[in-house]
């Protein structure tokens, strides 16, 4: 079946939102924006459309797994949302592994493994340098600019403090020809305008063209696998539910014997189009 897989990771990415901003009070649209920055500065590396498509993909998806991790820590009596220590570890490794099951167009190791890792070795896997992919390193810039100065707008005052933090976390959390780079593109407050809550969809769009693909109906369900997993762990109910009802729709298919095409329409989950 011919989709966008861009299309399909902005979709993840609005689900994640809504997740994101319920449990942990995230601003809207935050993947997105970080998604852009990592649009932006792939632009000076001189990196490929598939290669760029593929960073801006995981950085979409670079906080997928917390809902499943934070309910994790909650079955085992942590409420970590009250505590605020959260186990980067754990949430990059469970990243991880959801990201396999994207079809990405090429090698995306590591890139949300090692999403919070700095430059100096500081982090908790302690990789450094060039130990830490492209991909990951862009994302971890982009993650921490939005987070601690919320790009839905920014004011002169603001602005002057964003320069200053990234400026002194070069060499430290970021690779300096990062934040040479990010500073080249950010060079005022007016940069950050086509990030605003109403206009980021749009500026993603228009800074990675969407491309329709071929996908079989193994990887559609491997789709729809991804989307409950950031939506329904956010209670054990509509996890339990959703689980039980794709496998007996998966049931249900075979029994039927529907075809490859029409299999996974049946087991998307309801309200979902492809």
């Amino acid at each position: 079946m011919e989709l966008s897989l861009n299309s399909m990771l902005y979709a993840f990415s609005r689900g994640l939102d809504y997740v994101e901003h319920d449990l942990m009070g995230v601003s809207s649209h935050h993947s997105k924006r970080v998604a852009y920055i990592c649009a932006m500065l792939s632009e000076q590396f001189d990196l490929n459309e598939n290669e760029t498509s593929d960073i801006v993909g995981c950085a979409l998806l670079h906080d997928s797994a917390l809902p499943e991790y934070i309910q994790e820590e909650f079955v085992q009596g942590n409420e970590v949302l009250k505590s605020k220590k959260a186990n980067i570890p754990r949430h990059c490794i469970i990243g991880e592994e959801y990201v396999k099951n994207i079809p990405f167009r090429g090698n995306v190791d590591n890139f949300i493994l090692y999403h919070h890792e700095s430059v100096d070795g500081s982090g908790d896997f302690g990789k450094k340098g060039d130990e830490i992919p492209l991909g990951a390193a862009l994302i971890h810039l982009g993650d921490q600019v939005d987070l601690f100065f919320h790009l839905n707008s920014v004011s002169d005052e603001k602005y002057s403090e964003l320069v200053d933090f990234v400026k002194g976390r070069a060499g430290k959390f970021f690779a300096p020809r990062h934040v040479e780079a990010f500073l080249d593109i950010f060079h005022s407050k007016e940069n950050f305008t086509d990030m605003i809550d109403r206009e980021i969809s749009n500026s993603l769009n228009k800074a990675l063209p969407l491309r329709q693909e071929n996908y079989s109906p193994e990887q559609l369900i491997s789709f729809a696998s991804f989307f409950a997993k950031i939506i329904d762990y956010k209670s054990h109910f509509t996890r339990d539910h959703s689980i039980g009802l794709t496998e007996k729709a998966n049931t249900m298919s075979d029994y039927y014997h529907f075809d490859a095409e029409k299999k996974p329409s049946i087991i998307l989950p309801p309200g979902y189009t492809i």
